[in-house]
């Protein structure tokens, strides 16, 4: 496609195991570089935190920054830093601010918003992570994560709104001529979806959706069950 000539210069890039390893460390690392100068050049961004805990169980800080970036919002993945086991908000303070000013050479003061979940790690009223965050960046704005206080209103859910749901939602998806009958209702009634989800306890976010999922397709499973 590029001609002989430049397939004789990409046949001479050396390609080695080591060299490809070290492409692999270069590329994501390059990629945070252009990151965080877009993020200096927009000047105003917000952060969101969540604590979690990788594949061996070690806990980790995931960081996301949303900020202006061409006459558009971006919404990107930061980073994420390693946190000791027993992770106090000071902990995770030093963690973030050690990012965000030493590695990152990014400014507090223009940090306009913070989201997080609801632990007390985080939103301690004196001590908590928001509020040191607070403290070095006097215009910042918290919220609690929708999300997460979706996924703890749907816990409570009574058990037996919650079985017929799943009993609803399981004699549709589990049976193939009834997904298939339930899809085409779908797209006959002109609905916005034509499916129903499964939900999975691994995954915190499906319940929600699951439950909104049901919601916005009541009219068509009526009729859907009412002509079974």
């Amino acid at each position: 496609m590029l001609g002989e000539s430049a397939a004789k210069i990409t046949a001479r890039v050396p390609l080695s195991n080591d060299t490809v390893a070290r492409r692999v460390i270069d590329l994501p690392c390059d990629m945070e570089e252009q990151l965080i100068e877009q993020i200096k050049s927009a000047k105003w961004y917000s952060l969101q935190l969540d604590e979690s805990t990788d594949v061996a169980n070690l806990a980790i800080l995931l960081l996301y920054v949303r900020f202006e970036h061409c006459g558009d919002v971006k919404e990107e993945y930061l980073c994420s830093i390693s946190l000791p086991t027993n992770t106090t908000s000071s902990q995770i303070f030093d963690g973030l601010n050690n990012y965000i000013v030493d590695q990152s050479g990014l400014d507090w003061k223009f940090c306009v918003g913070v989201c997080t979940d609801g632990a007390a790690a985080m939103t301690g009223r004196h001590s908590g992570v928001v509020a040191k965050i607070k403290e070095v960046a006097p215009d910042c704005e918290s919220t609690h994560c929708f999300i997460h206080r979706e996924n703890l209103a749907t816990k409570k859910m009574s058990k037996e709104l919650n079985d017929v749901l799943c009993q609803v939602v399981n004699h549709v998806k589990a049976n193939a001529l009834n997904s298939r009958l339930f899809a085409s209702l779908c797209d006959q009634m002109g609905a916005d979806h034509i499916q129903l989800l499964l939900h999975a306890e691994l995954r915190w976010l499906s319940r929600g959706k699951v439950s909104s999922r049901v919601f916005e397709l009541r009219n068509e499973l009526t009729t859907f069950l009412l002509d079974k």
